[in-house]
């Protein structure tokens, strides 16, 4: 971990969405973002290297944000170490949210900020450009 236990960078901004269609086409036709990557439960933007994800919210989540259990937005840091981060966070007190998750990109984790703002950190497996 950096000295000061800074993150690199902002990696992406990720939003639940009710409909991927409609949220797709806004960003795509209203603000002009290119569309990198598109699934039937995901579409994604970049914009100064900042991903911006639109996951499509399942009913479970859409029961779970209204119970204040799951995220409807969250902010996600790159790290270079996200066993040293998690540790640090861990020394100061936070929990993290579900532990950290694999992915085929790499690991993450979330955690909550004081006033419950969903946060995470996430280390690339190999550089977001490799990735996909």
């Amino acid at each position: 971990m950096k000295k000061d236990g800074q993150p690199k960078r902002i990696d992406s901004i990720v939003f639940l969405v009710n409909d991927l269609r409609k949220s797709t086409d806004f960003y795509k036709d209203i603000l002009k973002l290119s569309l990198k990557l598109k699934s039937p439960t995901w579409a994604e933007f970049v914009v100064d290297g900042v991903h911006i994800g639109l996951h499509q919210k399942t009913m479970e989540q859409s029961v779970q944000i209204e119970q204040q259990e799951c995220y409807s937005v969250s902010i996600q840091f790159e790290v270079e170490n996200l066993d040293d981060h998690v540790e640090f966070l861990q020394l100061h007190g936070i929990e993290l949210v579900g532990g950290i998750r694999e992915s085929k990109f790499g690991r993450y984790a979330f955690f909550t900020d004081p006033d419950g703002h969903i946060l995470g950190l996430r280390e690339y497996r190999r550089t977001p450009a490799e990735s996909f």
